[in-house]
Order: structure tokens, then sequence, then C-alpha cells
């Protein structure tokens, strides 16, 4: 992963994976006991690692989701370019549907 990261302009990926890949978590926030606190301002500090770690890279794209429910999900894209942080309008989807089973023979 790391070696075509090494060569993306765009980068586009999650939390997990910034952390997970690259050792990157945000600055002044405990994943464990403060995940619910995740907003567009804590992924400003993991958009600038993930640029400093890859200066190559033109923007990062990520998004932001939340679970309120197991009905009711938001989620809003986010994208850094170096300067700015721009955040999309956030989307509530309560039109979740559950995964059917199947009866058991």
């Amino acid at each position: 992963m790391r070696k075509c990261q090494a060569f993306a302009a765009p980068l586009l990926g999650y939390l997990e994976d910034a952390k997970k890949y690259f050792g990157i978590n945000p600055e002044d926030l405990n994943i464990t006991t403060e995940g619910n606190k995740l907003n567009a301002p804590a992924f400003l500090s993991i958009c600038k690692q993930m640029m400093d770690k890859f200066p190559k890279a033109k923007k990062v794209i990520t998004t932001l989701r939340g679970s309120t429910s197991t009905s009711h999900n938001s989620w809003s894209g986010i994208m850094y370019d170096g300067i700015k942080m721009y955040v999309s309008q956030k989307y509530q989807i309560t039109d979740i549907v559950a995964e059917a089973q199947a009866p058991m023979v």
C-alpha cells in the first residue's frame, strides 16, 4: 500500500486505513475512548499527516460516517487540498434495509 500511495496525487481512504497502514492517528483525540467525537476538524490532522507522509499528494479525500442506530446513519464527504478543508453537507440515511436471512434447512 505504501508503495502505491507514494505516487498518488489524490489519496482516498478512511480513518482506519490511515491508522492500520500508516500509523496515523488524529491529534488530540483518543479514538478508543473518544471515537464518538470524530468530526470534520478531527480529520484535518489526519489529512495533514497524510500529505506530510506523501508529498506528491495534491488532495486527501475521505468520508465521515456516523451510526445513530442500525436503521439510521449519517454520511458526509471531506476533501483537503493542502490549504483548505472542504466538507459536504451531512446526509441522513434512514432507509437502510436489513439483509434477509436465509431459512435454516
